[in-house]
């Protein structure tokens, strides 16, 4: 099975807020790639009774 990417999320926040010393900055690039998985997380969030659903679905559809 695979790993629930909003655990995943809630996991690294829950460590951020314990831990909040910033990590030593990496490129530009990979900073903008965790932005972006920042803004996918966030809105998988809010979406993710949808999400659910969705999986659902598709899972009945596979099997």
């Amino acid at each position: 099975m695979k790993k629930n990417p909003l655990n995943q999320h809630l996991k690294n926040y829950e460590e951020k807020k314990t831990n909040p010393i910033p990590v030593i900055r990496q490129s530009h690039n990979h900073d903008h790639q965790h932005q972006c998985e920042i803004i996918c997380t966030t809105i998988s969030a809010i979406l993710c009774h949808r999400l659910i659903d969705v999986r659902q679905m598709f899972k009945n559809e596979i099997y």
